[in-house]
Formats: structure tokens, C-alpha cells, sequence
């Protein structure tokens, strides 16, 4: 799937899972700061430093860490967008919507 930004900039789903699976680039995707002060970390060592500033109590799973990875990057306006229609809809049809993978990054776990 592709999408085009506000700003013009195509994107790419495939690519932006990519991005948020792999090393972090510093500034490869956003010249003013994209991942400044992470280049090179991993998914795992995200997720670490992400754990370690939680209580106790509370952590991410590595599944939740990626889903605030991309949605703080390019892919906020397409999920943002899904999000809002979503709550738009009632009864059984959300239901339905939130399961088609035709329709949802939602129903692909």
C-alpha cells in the first residue's frame, strides 16, 4: 500500500515497517529529527530503553513498541485516518471494518 503526505512525500507502507523493523537511520526519513540520537538501534534495544524508563508494573510488548514507532512517523495519517473512521462506525459494522485486512493493519496479527 502507498500513501501521499500533506506535504506531497509518497510513502510506503512495506517501506515504513521496514524502517521501524531495522536499525534507526538518524534523519533518513525526516531531515529535522528522525530518530536523532538513536542511529543504529534496534527494535530490541528500543525497546530496552523503553522498558527501563516504565514502572515496574508496566512494559511494552515488542508489538506495541513498533506500533508507536510507526505511528510517530510517516504512517500517523493513514492509521490516524483509519482510527477516526472507525469510531465513526457502530454497532457490529466496526466490528467487521476493524477485522478486514482488505480495510485494517489492525486485522493482520
Amino acid at each position: 500500500d502507498t500513501w501521499v503526505d500533506w506535504q506531497g512525500t509518497a510513502h510506503s507502507g512495506l517501506a515504513e515497517w521496514n524502517y521501524v523493523t531495522g536499525p534507526a537511520k538518524e534523519g533518513e526519513k525526516n531531515a529535522l529529527t528522525h530518530d536523532k540520537g538513536h542511529h543504529g538501534w534496534t527494535p530490541e534495544y528500543f525497546l530496552s530503553q523503553v522498558n527501563a524508563k516504565l514502572q515496574k508494573e508496566m512494559h511494552l510488548e515488542m508489538e506495541e513498541m513498533l506500533a508507536v514507532r510507526l505511528y510517530t512517523g510517516a504512517p500517523y495519517q493513514v492509521i490516524n485516518k483509519f482510527l477516526r473512521a472507525v469510531s465513526s462506525v457502530q454497532g457490529i459494522w466496526r466490528k467487521v471494518l476493524v477485522e478486514n485486512p482488505k480495510v485494517t493493519y489492525a486485522a493482520t496479527a
